[in-house]
């Protein structure tokens, strides 16, 4: 039977834990996403690959000022990219054309002026010129405001109905199709205001035509803070949080880490009760003869189910010869009764003949990883193996450090998070564990430090004496607050914030565990 946790097995694990690890950092860099965006490059859409992919056809309503989004491209993209829409109508074609209409009329009273200038006579000459010289003003004005530029609109951009916070793009106040471009960028402070709108509309599962990783946009843009958005483009936007191949990568990342942690728990005192060790060779050694010894049990006590069934057999065709010989019918009745007693005890044999040969498999069995585990111990060398029984408080420390690690960058890698993803739950209950831990271990006496492991299961729920249960309520509750906490990062996006009342309650069950050590008996040296 291959032994995941020996030696080798656990440094070829964490050595393909490195590597996975770095392939899933590689393929989260922004050259490896930019495969899901629709340009399929690192860097961010250009203008030019803008106006080239999307529509910009004109209608006869954009003159009179409704806001109308054309097309969003890419059609694919990831979080903290770049999407590109055209729009038109954002301001009406009026505004346009009373400047032009300004310059006209100013440009007629100039010529006016300047006929009426030159064809007056000499008194009225000087009123003439001054008229002349207020229409060049006038005219000088026109063109200056033709010519100049309008203030920039700033427009609200909407995704699913929802005003984006701290996410507004400026479009140019005409009526004529324009391409802009924002970024769907996801602040880096988990506790800042859009973080928490993007969480709303990121969380949850795939629904639809959603694929794993991914939801479906709909980009709509108002020209002012309203409620709800003038204008939402038909076309849907896929926004991928992370791909299937990626979560993969790192998932086998985190398991190998979590194999490699398990070899390294067995072969060292990291999560032990106390530092006792054992030569290899004499562990192997001892555990091999007791294998033997067991064996040779279980085929005596097949021997004797055999031989047993055997005579319980004899038994029942005696006791069936002796009916057909009855001579009168309370001898016959009486000879019925033995028929049955002996088939009843011969199936008591039959099932004491199964349980022996099933009790010599397992024997067998054991004796053969026995002598595997001589084997490996020897080509090992004489090494010093920890005998001590595991720690549930260790192995509760060990636990939350691998889920809030794992956490943290499924978080970083997936949402571009790293600040503020802490709360002061997880603090406290990570706190509470390292107290619990500390504790436990000053409470170790000199019986604790002789005691051995029987098995990681049995060490952790049990003492001395068998499975108790404030330790089985510790780790039940371990267990359930784990299982929110993945449900959480996974599916919201958010380390959980565990309520007063919920901390309190593992307080009280980990006060518990630390008050019945008192009085647990000690495993068996």
């Amino acid at each position: 039977m291959l032994d995941v946790t020996s030696r080798p097995l656990m440094k070829a694990f964490g050595v393909i834990g490195i590597g996975l690890l770095v392939i899933c950092l590689l393929l989260s860099l922004p050259w490896a996403k930019g495969k899901f965006s629709d340009e399929g490059g690192a860097s961010n859409p250009t203008d030019v690959q803008c106006r080239s992919n999307l529509k910009t056809e004109a209608q006869p309503s954009d003159g009179a000022g409704i806001l109308r989004v054309i097309d969003v491209w890419p059609r694919q993209t990831s979080i903290n990219r770049h999407v590109c829409v055209s729009v038109a109508g954002v301001v009406s074609a009026i505004a346009e054309r009373r400047l032009a209409e300004e310059v006209v009329r100013a440009q007629k009273a100039r010529d006016d002026a300047k006929v009426f200038y030159e064809s007056a006579p000499e008194v009225d000459r000087n009123a003439a010129w001054e008229k002349f010289q207020k229409a060049e003003a006038a005219l000088a004005t026109a063109l200056a405001a033709s010519a100049n530029i309008p203030s920039p609109i700033e427009l609200s951009v909407f995704l699913n109905g929802k005003t984006a916070p701290q996410l507004k793009v400026k479009a140019f106040a005409i009526a004529k199709p324009q391409v802009l471009q924002f970024s769907l960028a996801v602040p880096p402070n988990a506790t800042d205001e859009g973080v928490s709108f993007w969480r709303s509309l990121l969380s949850g599962g795939p629904s639809g035509t959603e694929k794993l990783g991914e939801k479906k946009v709909a980009i709509g843009l108002s020209r002012s803070a309203a409620t709800m958005p003038e204008t939402v483009v038909e076309d849907l936007l896929t926004v991928v949080i992370y791909d299937p191949v990626t979560l993969t990568v790192g998932a086998l990342s985190f398991f190998f880490f979590v194999l490699f942690f398990c070899g390294l728990a067995r072969h060292t005192t990291v999560l032990r009760d106390n530092a006792r060790t054992g030569p290899t060779s004499s562990l192997t050694s001892e555990a091999l003869v007791a294998a033997r010894t067991a064996e040779a049990n279980a085929i005596t006590q097949l021997k004797s189910a055999e031989e047993a069934l055997k005579q319980a057999s004899d038994v029942a065709a005696g006791a069936k010869t002796a009916v057909e010989s009855a001579s009168d019918q309370a001898a016959k009745d009486q000879a019925n009764a033995n028929v049955e007693q002996a088939e009843v005890a011969l199936k008591m044999a039959e099932a004491s003949k199964n349980a022996a040969a099933t009790a010599l498999a397992a024997a067998t069995r054991n004796l053969k990883a026995a002598a595997d585990s001589a084997v490996q111990g020897a080509g090992s060398g004489n090494v010093e193996q920890p005998l001590g029984p595991y720690s549930l408080a260790r192995t509760q420390m060990a636990f939350w450090m691998f889920l809030t690690l794992a956490g943290f960058i499924f978080l970083w890698l997936s949402m571009g998070l790293y600040l503020g993803l802490i709360t002061s739950g997880i603090l406290v209950l990570l706190g509470i564990n390292a107290t619990t831990g500390l504790f436990s271990i000053s409470m170790n006496d000199e019986k604790d430090k002789q005691s051995t492991s029987r098995s990681f299961l049995s060490d952790i729920i049990s003492d001395g004496e068998g499975p108790t249960l404030h330790r089985i309520q510790v780790v039940a509750w371990t267990l359930v607050l784990g299982m929110i906490f993945v449900w959480n990062v996974f599916w919201n996006f958010n380390f959980v914030n565990f309520d007063t009342n919920l901390l309190l309650l593992i307080g009280v069950a980990q006060s518990m565990y630390l008050g019945f050590k008192w009085q647990e008996a000690p495993p068996k040296p």
